[in-house]
């Protein structure tokens, strides 16, 4: 057991942050939101892709939306057909169940009722400036979020145990999702393209006190890797894998004190005069999970404080929504509105969260 959670951290710290980013959403069964610059959407969208099938062996569809797209739209670009079927190692069979298909039993059921045909929802659904899209279509894939099936005009169709929305949104100050959808979505993170100058990693759990973090290392290496198996057609990370690591993160460990430090920076964020809303409950739920993912990934079996730190700067930073001066809470008691506008001004997401974790206590 020992040797195995070695084995697969070390193959985790050979991914890239897109990469690593999947990887988290599936063994957490969460979803992601990538936001990337016009000029990088296109090269986002192809790595996401070859991400999805070369180390993963999973299957994927893309959608770009838009203000006219329809739900049937929607519905169809969703689904793939006849999906080859990654073959695995014999010897591993006996721990492999298939955490990608449908459940057995909603499957056989909407089988025999005829609710399906031979389409099936993808292993990831890329979908390109989801937040371009009518409410009606954004509704509709938060209810495949949460309740993991979608209704069409023909068909009912289930979505496999472990799959990934990503939202592939273009950084820039359009306009935003709707709430509840954007609250749904993980974690977030900005990508910078491979031939950037910046190189930091936003999942080194040392390296984690500057907004450079959204800066990160390539998505794909650019080295050959060395533990891809015996079989170069088998994807890096293969089924069973991730179901082992998810094993590792539900066996993870919550000291106190950590537990404690995570509720301050939850109640510290929510206090904060420059926050109008945002940490919810749901964003409190995913820290814990998040933390917990983060641990097994570092082939650790305890929380530590700057995974905290690491999983807060992804989790809030598509969630906070900074506060109107109008509405800043310091005026109940007499502070002047030119002043308080002059403190609000530019300030970010990543600012708060910056002052947040310099004023919480970080347990020794």
């Amino acid at each position: 057991m020992e040797y195995e959670k070695i084995r697969l951290a070390e193959k985790a710290q050979e991914l890239g942050d897109i990469e690593l980013a999947v990887l988290l959403c599936l063994v957490a069964e969460a979803h992601c939101i990538i936001e990337a610059d016009v000029e990088d959407i296109e090269q986002a969208e192809k790595e996401i892709q070859s991400i999805c099938h070369k180390t993963f062996g999973l299957t994927t569809a893309t959608l770009n939306c838009t203000a006219d797209m329809s739900l049937d739209d929607f519905d169809a670009h969703i689904l793939v057909y006849d999906a080859a079927e990654v073959v695995t190692p014999t010897a591993n069979q006996h721990i492999q169940e298939d955490y990608f298909s449908s459940s057995d039993a909603i499957s056989k059921r909407t089988k025999m009722l005829g609710f399906e045909d031979d389409g099936k929802i993808a292993d990831v659904i890329v979908a390109r400036d989801l937040h371009l899209a009518p409410v009606e279509v954004q509704v509709q894939a938060l209810e495949l979020m949460r309740g993991k099936r979608v209704f069409t005009r023909r068909a009912l169709y289930t979505a496999p145990k472990r799959f990934v929305l990503v939202a592939l949104n273009t950084a820039d100050k359009g306009p935003k999702m709707m709430l509840h959808l954007n609250n749904h979505f993980s974690i977030s993170h900005f990508y910078q393209h491979p031939d950037s100058s910046a190189a930091s990693d936003i999942f080194d759990h040392e390296n984690t006190s500057t907004r450079s973090n959204v800066r990160s290392r390539p998505s794909i290496p650019a080295f050959p890797r060395q533990s891809s198996g015996i079989n170069p057609f088998l994807p890096f990370f293969q089924k069973y894998e991730i179901d082992e690591i998810a094993k590792l993160s539900s066996r993870v460990k919550l000291h106190p004190d950590v537990r404690a430090y995570m509720h301050n920076i939850v109640v510290f964020m929510r206090m904060h005069r420059a926050v109008a809303s945002g940490v919810t409950p749901h964003a409190t739920r995913s820290l814990y999970s998040l933390t917990s993912a983060l641990a097994s990934l570092h082939g650790l079996d305890f929380i530590t404080p700057s995974l905290v730190a690491l999983a807060v700067r992804k989790i809030y930073p598509h969630r906070l929504v900074i506060v109107k001066p109008e509405d800043e809470m310091s005026l109940q008691w007499g502070s002047e509105l030119d002043a308080v506008r002059e403190y609000l001004d530019g300030i970010t997401a990543e600012d708060v969260i910056d002052d947040v974790l310099g004023m919480v206590e970080t347990p020794l």
